[in-house]
């Protein structure tokens, strides 16, 4: 923008975002000024008008309306916005005056459903029992309970969802007060109408009302910028005891924007504390073509005739490692689509042919790659070229949420989110002839999702996949080597388009994720010394990588990480390779020294840990004495340390046999040998499991807990009897 060359796009993208960033006089200014310098382009004035809209200052915006519906009558953009505000503002005679000068052969649709509306009036379901009886229900021993949930979906024919929400909470104890006092409203203002006319503190029949604040969802320090926006409902007087009631609307105001006519939509029937009763009713025109997955997770959950209904639902603690939302929760995913191969082929028309490389970005692609015979080695420097080059920024609002940009634009303007960045490097990889699908992604924190039915709703992330090698890439991490998949991705679910049904990402081998600690290390009265290498592959080989890669502070995090196994000993004349270009493994390596000086007693002899250290399995991996649901380990991996330990002549070690420790998750073997004065030890822990069901806790703790007594046994250093 600075430098003048931003197109109309980018004008109106950076608009939105300044809005999200609370700049919204800055956002309507821009957009003010596109129509301005070009009066042809008059229709991105209902962009400044969405703005003013989004940030309540609905007086602006209506003078804004009535103007340009007095220069352009009857555009139904105009018309729509116009009554919808009028409406809002209990105006319904003008409202209905302004839609009569709409003649009905130029009628728009939604200029048709507001006519409806305005017949039949703003109809509000029945929302369920009232809270006198409500507030009779007791407490049971959680903090706060769900009363009642209620959620009611009309959907069109064009796949909009008009959404009545009814939620009553009860408070407990003090801590159900204070987790609870606030209900958060997630909607998309841009695309959404909210409207909440309930939102009270209920106590002995007396009632006052919420304090009500508004955030954006973005977060600028990720790179994160939604069209989500969070209205905070907060009760800072609530007591135990009390209830909270909160109703709101939540309507979609434009169809969906990659799939016009369609319409997808989980709804969960769990959550944390309990819910005594809870409801979801689905109607509306589309109602008859609406498909059911119904996961009830064992519970006396009912679906009749449009009505899906549990009582006594059980709360379900979130616990850190824990599964995904859906592997654990009740929910009922409601779609117009019937099979993944119906959003398949949607998706396929929706990213048309940017699966493809224009002949400029084509020409660079086979330049880069020039002199590379090997294709692995190909992928790789392509993928690279994409992570170093494209800077990460998620813009996830409108068509932009789901359909990726043009490969060369976001290869000129250097920055794209996961989408944009799998479309580019499958039309790079295209381009020199490898074949390379692009891939929706439900990563593995989200949960698996029914087969039936099916809906572009389920799919959080996107990568690519490469049917030659048969593996998934994903280019939007930086630092990651190409054939390192972050945790999150491994074992998630994936729409491979194309292929019309949903497959799991594989998880990488636990050979593949490794940490490797080696040292030739010289034992003396006055002190240890030596030489240390860490290896690392994989997962963490990009965590060490991110670690180091700084040269400003490689020495001391190289340090630090040399402590966690050898502890009072630091890196000299350090070197770290694998860093750039991101290709596994990283290695960092030099002379080992004490970092105190501290002189070792010959005389009373001296004992160090089998392990060198501590390696705290049990507690980085099963800190919890017991577990509700599931462990779910992020990725297999490999932990090994292999040191020798030379002794002068008149000294000697007395440390255990070699053992080894085999369960069905994993695999230990500590090996010790001895050659004339020298003491070698090769230890290597395996973890092959990627879920631990509650059932097998105690057992693997119990596995953890015999290794961890193991690396601890001391290796006792003495000097020889005279």
């Amino acid at each position: 923008l600075a430098g003048g060359r931003a197109t109309v796009d980018e004008r109106i993208r950076l608009s939105q975002i300044w809005t999200r960033q609370g700049r919204t006089s800055d956002a309507v200014q821009l957009v003010d000024d596109i129509v301005k310098a070009r009066p042809s382009l008059w229709s991105h004035a209902l962009n400044a008008i969405d703005i003013l809209l989004d940030t309540d200052r609905d007086q602006v915006a209506l003078r804004r309306l009535e103007r340009l519906n007095s220069l352009h009558p009857k555009t139904p953009g105009v018309v729509v916005r116009l009554v919808e505000l009028l409406l809002q503002r209990n105006q319904r005679e003008r409202a209905r005056s302004i839609l009569a000068q709409v003649p009905d052969s130029n009628a728009h649709q939604d200029i048709v459903q507001l006519r409806a509306r305005l017949q039949r009036g703003s109809k509000r379901p029945q929302l369920g029992p009232p809270t006198d009886e409500l507030a009779k229900l007791p407490c049971g021993d959680a903090p706060a309970q769900v009363q009642y949930q209620f959620a009611r979906t009309e959907v069109q024919m064009d796949g909009r969802a008009d959404r009545w929400i009814r939620r009553v909470i009860k408070f407990c104890n003090a801590l159900g007060v204070e987790r609870y006092r606030t209900v958060e409203i997630h909607h998309a203002p841009g695309t959404q109408a909210l409207h909440i006319p309930i939102a009270r503190r209920i106590r002995a029949g007396q009632w006052l009302s919420a304090q009500r604040t508004e955030r954006s969802l973005s977060d600028p320090d990720s790179r994160l910028y939604f069209d989500l926006r969070a209205e905070s409902l907060t009760f800072t007087d609530a007591r135990v005891g009390d209830m909270v009631e909160v109703v709101w609307r939540l309507r979609d105001v434009t169809p969906h924007p990659a799939m016009p006519g369609e319409y997808g939509e989980i709804a969960y029937l769990q959550e944390e504390i309990p819910r005594l009763h809870t409801v979801v009713e689905y109607g509306g025109p589309a109602a008859d073509g609406i498909k059911v997955g119904l996961v009830s997770k064992g519970l006396p959950i009912t679906h009749k005739m449009g009505r899906i209904e549990g009582h006594n639902m059980p709360p379900v603690s979130a616990e850190t490692g824990g599964p995904g939302s859906t592997d654990i929760l009740a929910y009922v995913h409601l779609s117009t689509q019937d099979s993944w191969a119906d959003v398949d082929r949607a998706y396929a028309r929706l990213l048309g042919a940017r699966g493809l490389a224009d002949p400029a970005l084509a020409a660079e692609a086979r330049r880069v790659v020039r002199g590379i015979e090997h294709r692995r080695a190909q992928v790789a420097r392509l993928y690279a070229l994409v992570v170093d080059r494209i800077r990460y920024v998620g813009l996830e609002y409108g068509i932009h949420s789901f359909q990726p940009a043009r490969p060369a634009e976001t290869w000129s303007r250097g920055y794209g989110d996961c989408k944009d960045k799998a479309i580019l490097l499958v039309a790079l990889l295209r381009a020199i002839g490898i074949k390379a699908r692009f891939a929706l992604i439900r990563t593995r924190l989200s949960g698996k999702i029914t087969q039936v039915p099916a809906s572009l709703s389920a799919f959080d992330h996107a990568m690519v996949y490469l049917p030659e090698f048969n593996q998934f890439i994903d280019p939007t991490v930086e630092q990651n080597s190409p054939w390192t998949l972050p945790a999150p991705d491994q074992g998630a679910t994936a729409l491979v388009i194309g292929e019309g049904r949903l497959r799991t990402v594989p998880f990488s081998l636990a050979k593949g994720n490794l940490t490797q600690w080696r040292f030739q290390l010289n034992w003396k009265p006055s002190g240890i010394s030596g030489r240390g290498e860490l290896t690392a592959r994989g997962q963490p080989g990009s965590q060490l990588r991110r670690l180091v890669e700084p040269s400003l502070h490689r020495q001391r995090r190289a340090d630090q990480r040399l402590q966690t196994q050898l502890p009072g000993f630091r890196f000299s004349n350090l070197r770290a390779d694998g860093l750039r270009p991101a290709y596994d493994p990283v290695v960092i390596s030099g002379a080992v020294t004490p970092t105190d000086g501290e002189m070792l007693n010959a005389e009373d002899g001296q004992t160090i840990p089998t392990g060198l250290n501590s390696w705290d399995l049990l507690r980085t991996w099963a800190p919890s004495a017991q577990r509700r649901t599931p462990l779910t380990v992020p990725y297999p991996l490999t932990r090994s340390l292999r040191y020798s330990l030379a002794l002068p002549p008149s000294f000697h070690a007395t440390v255990m046999d070699t053992v080894r420790r085999t369960s069905d998750m994993g695999d230990f073997t500590l090996r010790v040998s001895k050659v004339k004065n020298r003491l070698e030890i090769d230890i290597q822990w395996v973890l092959n499991a990627t879920r631990i069901d509650p059932a097998d806790y105690p057992r693997f703790r119990q596995w953890l807990a015999q290794i961890d007594a193991l690396l601890t046994e001391p290796i006792r250093i003495k000097q020889n009897a005279l």
